[in-house]
């Protein structure tokens, strides 16, 4: 397993943030990492990439700028989205928080893949403001979330908001296995990430 922390960000419409999450880690990140960067870009004009020509490239030219590393989504996967989630019951990721699932979980097959000891997840607009290090995020625990709450009269929900958390594969295997799928789950609506109530 590698010992640096795997920071990693997914992109869809702000390549642009890139720059400056990556000067805002060097300035704050504590340990020693890697930054990589999953690209998501619609690569015609939607409204995911702001209506942009030429918005995936762009993208990659900008991540391959700040980012260690750049891993190109397979943008197909979105109307495949049971290659990445057997049990969906969202079959095509036509809405952000299914997008946002899809290269989320596609960046967790990565980590897997690449045997990440440690992993710092975070969305595109999320930029560190003061120091910090992956153990002041986890707090001697496998886990370091900010908890999501969904309920209505079918019941209550909990799971990991995927904006920012940070996991120790080394302490907690299993954490490879969670699903960041959106939709329903347990009959309740979920934003990303729903399917990390069964962890």
């Amino acid at each position: 397993m590698t010992e640096a922390v795997q920071i990693v960000t997914t992109v869809s419409a702000w390549p642009e943030a890139l720059e400056y999450q990556s000067k805002l880690l060097r300035k704050f990140c504590n340990d020693r990492y890697e930054f990589i960067g999953i690209i998501d870009t619609d690569p015609h004009p939607h409204y995911s990439n702001l209506w942009t020509k030429n918005a995936r490239e762009k993208a990659i030219k900008i991540a391959n700028n700040f980012c260690d590393k750049v891993i190109e989504f397979p943008y197909e996967l979105h109307k495949a989205r049971a290659e990445l989630f057997p049990n969906t019951l969202e079959k095509i990721g036509n809405l952000p928080s299914l997008r946002t699932a899809d290269s989320c979980q596609y960046a967790w097959q990565y980590l897997y893949k690449m045997g990440a000891s440690k992993a710092i997840l975070i969305d595109s607009d999320m930029f560190p403001i003061e120091k910090f290090s992956f153990d002041s995020m986890v707090k001697n625990r496998s886990v370091g979330a900010i908890k999501q709450v969904r309920e209505n009269s079918a019941g209550r929900i909990e799971y990991f908001w995927n904006g920012l958390l940070a996991v120790n594969f080394l302490k907690e295997p299993t954490l490879f296995e969670i699903s960041f799928d959106a939709g329903f789950h347990n009959s309740l609506p979920t934003d990303t990430g729903g399917g990390t109530h069964t962890w």
